[in-house]
């Protein structure tokens, strides 16, 4: 991260509080790009376009698993004017923090406040003070308290909404990646583009667990594109 890339992460973290943070840098993205160039989502969102753009396609369809205040959703929605999102939050501050800011999307953003599991059942969100980071199994050096969230399969809410091919997924679930996996096989094998975040020392320094969850999506078909900042792995499906 260059000199001007961490200047405007430093002007907005001082300046506004958590609430307005990410409006903040949403405003002064367009200088940030001009200066340091994307990076993040906003990159993986332009190797996206460019590779749909190459196969004649279009994005029509996203799937977004733990979309936190619906943040990246908002830049989903403004790049990709024909997409629809089918959104999954369970953390109640961040869904209705989520819930406002997309309101101006209407019928495009479809809204289902679980969590997605391997399995439908209840489950007890370690509360951060950052929401971002509340977690169902990282034990928190610092958490402010728990949550009961509703807890499901993606194939099965698939199956219920009637969700056909995804061509893009994101998921960020904080520690539960091979659960939301599990969860997911059949809508994994219908989706063209995955952007997973695995932090491989998330559940220790000696942990295999991204092994693992890398060699599943393997298993599936996805092949590696690029690695983002923050450990966010972005990832095609090829038909073998």
């Amino acid at each position: 991260m260059g000199f001007l890339d961490k200047l405007y992460g430093i002007f907005a973290d001082q300046f506004f509080g958590y609430q307005s943070v990410k409006t903040a840098k949403r405003i002064l993205r367009p200088l940030k790009h001009a200066l340091v160039g994307k990076n993040g989502i906003h990159l993986a969102m332009e190797i996206i376009a460019k590779d749909q753009h190459k196969q004649g396609k279009i994005m029509k369809t996203i799937v977004e698993v733990g979309g936190a205040d619906g943040e990246f959703t908002f830049a989903y929605l403004k790049k990709f004017p024909a997409a629809r999102v089918y959104f999954f939050e369970p953390q109640t501050s961040s869904f209705l923090a989520a819930r406002k800011k997309l309101k101006r999307f209407g019928e495009r953003v479809l809204f289902f406040k679980i969590g997605l599991f391997s399995r439908a059942s209840e489950g007890r969100l370690n509360l951060h003070p950052n929401p971002d980071r509340s977690s169902l199994t990282m034990e928190q050096k610092i958490h402010i308290g728990q949550e009961t969230i509703q807890l499901e399969r993606l194939d099965a809410i698939a199956k219920q909404e009637n969700i056909g091919r995804i061509d893009f997924m994101k998921i960020d679930v904080e520690g539960v990646q091979q659960e939301v996996i599990a969860g997911a096989q059949m809508m994994l094998r219908q989706t063209d583009y995955l952007l997973i975040e695995i932090w491989p020392t998330q559940n220790g320094d000696y942990s295999s667990d991204y092994l693992k969850t890398l060699s599943e999506l393997d298993a599936l078909g996805f092949r590696l594109m690029t690695v983002l900042e923050g450990y966010d792995f972005l990832m095609k499906r090829v038909e073998k």
